[in-house]
This record gives structure tokens, sequence and C-alpha cells, in this order.
């Protein structure tokens, strides 16, 4: 990604790598592998899904030119070299290749004309890739609300829409509990001597029962994490969900997250 970027716009590419808290786009494969506990051996000839999301406004702007790039030549991902079938820039062509621009999440969840729109008690999230958080300097291979919303908080706060301040951060956190789940636990190998315990799967959440500003404030957040992807090494293929069902995200169009389809070269 840093070197399709890297060849449309240097600038840009500098920039997205040397920001120092998280990665503004996420990257991953989100279809044509199973994630389990041993590694995958693609065959010549298999077909990957690969979603590509961005949370900055520059990027976002010149992802056509970055997909373009990324068609035109071999794609690594890992040790395979790919080669690009196709690309999605809208519903019509894939259902996640979607568009909801961060002041339309705002205007939805969080402003007084959303007030008809009631945000659910219990929302289901659907990790599609390997998960996990850094917290403390450790490896959290959960789906802890602390966690989950503390950091989509931070890279919301970051793009300066609408910021949602600590003590709502706080009261999301306490009041959301986990309902029900299923998950499985799996090993990623992130570089060759480095594997990170990850998980995968769904899990429910029941957010604040009596506390619909912080209820709504939450969904913002779950609706943004589609793009901004969840918890630790999101540029790498990790923490990538699905929409949730109350969700900006499945009433949109536009490209800023796109879906490629590579082949094994």
């Amino acid at each position: 990604m840093f070197n399709a970027v890297a060849r449309v716009d240097p600038a840009l590419a500098r920039r997205l790598h040397d920001q120092p808290d998280f990665r503004p786009f996420t990257v991953a494969v989100v279809g044509g592998v199973a994630y389990g506990t041993q590694p995958v051996d693609l065959q010549r000839g298999a077909t990957l899904d690969v979603r590509i999301t961005s949370i900055d406004d520059q990027l976002s702007r010149a992802l056509d030119d970055v997909l373009a790039e990324l068609g035109s030549s071999a794609v690594h991902l890992g040790r395979t070299v790919f080669q690009v079938d196709a690309l999605a820039r809208s519903p019509s062509e894939h259902p996640s290749a979607v568009s909801a621009p961060a002041t339309r999440l705002s205007e939805f969840w969080l402003h007084e004309q959303s007030a008809a729109v009631k945000p659910d008690v219990r929302t289901t999230v659907r990790f599609l890739t390997p998960t996990t958080f850094r917290h403390q300097g450790e490896n959290v291979p959960l789906p802890l609300p602390s966690l989950l919303f503390a950091r989509l908080r931070r890279a919301w706060n970051a793009i300066g829409v609408a910021e949602i301040d600590p003590l709502l951060g706080i009261r999301i956190a306490d009041q959301c509990t986990i309902t029900g789940y299923s998950l499985h636990t799996l090993q990623v190998p992130l570089a060759p001597r480095s594997i990170q315990s990850a998980f995968i799967g769904e899990c429910e959440y029941e957010i604040a029962r009596t506390d619909e500003e912080a209820r709504r404030a939450a969904q913002l957040l779950l609706d943004f994490g589609f793009f901004a992807g969840i918890g630790y090494k999101t540029s790498m293929g990790l923490g990538a969900i699905a929409p949730v069902q109350r969700s900006v995200v499945r009433q949109r169009r536009g490209s800023p997250s796109a879906m490629p389809s590579a082949t094994p070269r």
C-alpha cells in the first residue's frame, strides 16, 4: 500500500508512514480465505478479496489513482505475488465498496435531526479478520469494550469532525457489556519472528440501556470502525469488521473503501 501511494504522491506516503499513533487506512483480506489455526496454502488461480479503506481526506481523494497503480503492477501480500483481476468502487460492484463521510456519521447519530433514529441497545460486531489490542505494552486478544471504544474514540477525534470527549468515552465503556459471542483464537505471524495471538468471529454488546447519548456515540464509533479498523495493526490486515446492522454504511454509495480482487501469479 505504501509503495502504491508513494508512486502516486511521495509526500503523502511519507506523511502516512510517519504518523505516530495510527495509520489512517486499512488493508485486509476479507474474502477467499478461511482464517484458522494453520497457515493457508494458496494455490495458483485462487482469488482473494482485499478491502482498502481510508479515513484521511487526502488519501481518500487519491484512492482512485492509488487503486489504478495497484491494478497496473504486481501486488505482494506476504511472500505471495498477486495480480489484480478487478477493482470495485461502488456497492453495485461489491457490497463493501461504500462511502460514509464523517460529517454524515456525525449528523446521523449525534445531531438533533437524528432524534427519530433510535440506536439499538444490542449490537453484534463481526470481526472478519484476526483482531487484537495493545494495552500497556501487552497484547490483549479479547474484544473488551474498554479497549474497543477507546481506540475508536482516539481515531475519530483525530479526524476533527465532532469530538467525543473523554468523559463520554468513559460512559460508553462503563455501560457496555458483552452479552454473547462466538469467537476463536488464532496465532498471526506479523513478521518472521513476531507471532501475535488474535481472535475472530462475532461478539454481541449491550450498550448504555439508559443512556441514549452514550449509545448514539457508541453506534457512531462502530459505524466508523468499518473504515478505521479495530485494534492493532489494521494497516497489516488485522481488525477488519463488517458493517453493523443499524449502520449509515449500509445506506451509502461512493468509494473511500474499495475492493480489489487479486489472484496469485
